[in-house]
């Protein structure tokens, strides 16, 4: 028997059932512009320009041989090559169905599910724009209406931050379950969790009981000319060099909120009151702190 033959044997036989991690990845464009190389490297040629919110494929990732940069990960973009991934949103277009179900007075949580999606002024895309929502953002959804030119289903979301209320389709957005707003660690006593935001590291990391349990990057807010971040440092006369917030939350404080107004933050929220847009942070359950170097 050839040595083909008997190496075709023993292999274990191939698993067409694995999950690809990269099965249905998208990255949309988070800046202006952005350029697509040759190979994972400002260096190598430049085979295309994406343009701010331009969604495409990631078909695998790759570590860049330059030691002298914060990040090394870039994206695979096909067959076109590589961009890199600090202003690229990874992201999914997973449509939902409509919630058919009626809809309390004070509303429901939805999740963006796709890339992005435009609010409009009505229930059709021949009105006005107001805002685009992005993926994973969440928006209190009001009501479930019929398209004004389609018929299509379109949900009423309500703009908490200036009181205005917009349509976006319903298949854009996911209804939260009520386990995903349950609290986390319920066990654990109020006064024995912190979040700590590192603005100098752009990190967000959870503790309970002094005990880190989380850790994530985020987007914060940019850089001023003046060089003070949006988010607000931390005060050099708090003794843990921790800035706490001084709000308190209305509903559902366990988790964060991005402000749609915002299309930079990346963040990836689940819950928030309708104030945290405007006012400040809350995350699991507990009071966020801001600290400008730890």
């Amino acid at each position: 028997m050839s040595g083909l033959g008997l190496a075709s044997l023993m292999a274990p036989s191939l698993n067409f059932d694995i999950d690809d991690p990269f099965d249905l990845q998208q990255g949309r464009v988070t800046v202006r512009t952005v350029w697509v190389h040759e190979t994972p490297t400002t260096e190598a040629p430049k085979t295309k320009l994406l343009q701010r919110d331009s969604v495409f494929d990631i078909t695998n990732t790759a570590i860049s041989e330059e030691t002298i940069t914060d990040n090394r990960i870039w994206y695979q973009v096909g067959n076109e090559g590589y961009v890199h991934s600090s202003n690229i949103q990874p992201v999914r277009t997973l449509l939902s169905q409509p919630y058919v179900d009626n809809i309390p007075r004070e509303g429901l949580l939805a999740e963006v599910s796709v890339p992005y999606s435009d609010a409009f002024t009505e229930p059709g895309t021949e009105s006005e724009v107001g805002y685009r929502i992005y993926y994973e953002t969440t928006h209190w959804v009001k009501a479930l209406v019929a398209g004004t030119t389609d018929g299509q289903p379109w949900y009423q979301i309500r703009d908490d931050k200036w009181d205005k209320l917009y349509y976006v389709r319903a298949e854009h957005l996911r209804i939260l379950t009520p386990d995903e707003l349950m609290p986390i660690s319920p066990e654990v006593p109020a006064e024995n969790k912190k979040i700590i935001v590192r603005l100098e590291q752009q990190l967000v990391t959870a503790y309970e009981m002094d005990i880190p349990v989380f850790s994530v990057p985020v987007s914060t807010g940019a850089r001023l000319r003046s060089g003070t971040y949006t988010t607000p440092r931390a005060s050099s006369s708090h003794p843990t060099n921790a800035h706490p917030a001084t709000w308190q939350p209305e509903i559902s404080p366990q988790v964060v909120s991005t402000c749609p107004e915002c299309p930079g933050c990346n963040t990836s929220p689940r819950a928030a009151s309708p104030s945290t847009a405007r006012s400040g942070t809350t995350i699991m359950g507990v009071r966020a702190h801001t600290a400008a170097s730890i």
